[in-house]
């Protein structure tokens, strides 16, 4: 199932005449549309958090840039500081 939108089942098949298959395969597509507006209700609930939690910032601002993915020539990582700065903000993207 790649790409931007996928189909949920292969339309190759022809459909069939029993009944306990067709009740099968509505289930099936119901339970994937419920699957699916629950992921962009998540989706909407985590954009709402993560807007009402980050700091506003704006040009010239000293920021602390945290240093956990940082590659740094430390021989001691555990003695390494966990935020690198401050750093002045140039530009806003």
């Amino acid at each position: 199932m790649y790409g931007s939108e996928p189909t949920g089942f292969p339309t190759a098949f022809p459909k069939t005449n029993v009944p306990a298959v067709e009740e099968q395969i509505s289930k099936l597509l119901k339970a994937r549309d419920d699957a699916q507006a629950a992921h962009e209700l998540a989706q909407q609930v985590q954009i709402k958090q993560s807007k009402k939690n980050s700091p506003p910032f704006s040009k010239g601002d000293l920021v602390w840039l945290d240093a956990c993915n940082l590659n740094r020539a430390y021989q001691f990582q555990k003695m390494a500081s966990l935020q690198e700065g401050p750093f002045k903000i140039i530009e806003m993207l």
